[in-house]
């Protein structure tokens, strides 16, 4: 009998990205002129709230700013956008900036016998934000969150491709590695999901609250092939689970998220 979820000491070196072949993506949309009226005249309160909710959970962490001084730096960026003809918008940018680059950290557990997360900027290598240089590029960031204008529309678009989220894995690495068997065989990553992903789902759902109360009007699901992503998260077994569905049973070094 084959035996599909291999258990290794260290899932997270088995983690990929798919380079866009398979995605996920998260669309909120603010349509016509109200919707966008709302959110463009409560932006800085929004930002403050999205700035937020990326510190407490821990998901793509803006690099520039916190909630303290979000509002000062701000202004400061809107009257810079404004004399080259940018939309104020495009502080979304501003916040995760470094260099010529953007760079969306995460803190995600890459070994159970960590003490705490680490900010991983890229999960395909794996790198974390401390060891990288400002004119180094990065595709493969655990979760990307971005906001853009368009035709009277604003979209926030959230858009990942990789498999670091997943139960299990199933990807080019296992199927080339000699000690997981080849094709057909997935290492089990569930131990790491539990710690990291509960987070994500919750960041998500968070997310989108805070949109439909700053006006937003639609979301969109769309998956291009990714395993167990629903519109509303990651799937473990049919189910989303939330991160407070799971902190009692953490230990307190993973109890990372204040509830």
């Amino acid at each position: 009998m084959k035996i599909f979820n291999i258990k290794v000491s260290n899932p997270s070196k088995y983690w990929t990205t798919f380079e866009g072949e398979l995605s996920t993506h998260y669309h909120i949309k603010w349509s016509g002129e109200n919707s966008v009226y709302k959110f463009i005249t409560n932006e800085v309160f929004f930002f403050q709230r999205y700035v937020s909710l990326c510190n407490k959970y821990g998901l793509v962490i803006p690099l520039n700013c916190d909630e303290e001084n979000l509002v000062k730096l701000y202004e400061d960026e809107k009257k810079r956008n404004k004399a080259n003809g940018i939309s104020a918008w495009y502080f979304m940018f501003y916040l995760y900036k470094l260099g010529e680059s953007l760079i969306y950290p995460s803190k995600l557990f890459v070994d159970l016998n960590d003490e705490s997360p680490k900010k991983i900027v890229n999960i395909d290598p794996l790198r974390e934000l401390k060891d990288i240089e400002a004119t180094q590029n990065f595709f493969s960031a655990p979760l990307k969150v971005e906001l853009r204008e368009k035709d009277n529309e604003i979209k926030l678009h959230c858009y990942l491709d990789n498999d670091a989220f997943n139960f299990w894995i199933d990807n080019k690495k296992t199927k080339r590695d000699p000690e997981i068997g080849g094709k057909g065989l997935w290492v089990d990553n569930s131990d790491l999901a539990y710690l990291n992903t509960p987070r994500l789902n919750s960041f998500l759902r968070d997310l989108k609250k805070l949109c439909f109360e700053y006006g937003a009007t639609e979301f969109e699901f769309e998956n291009l092939g990714l395993q167990n992503f629903s519109e509303n998260g990651v799937l473990f077994d049919n189910e989303i689970v939330y991160y407070e569905d799971v902190y009692e049973m953490l230990p307190s070094k993973n109890q990372i998220v204040e509830l």
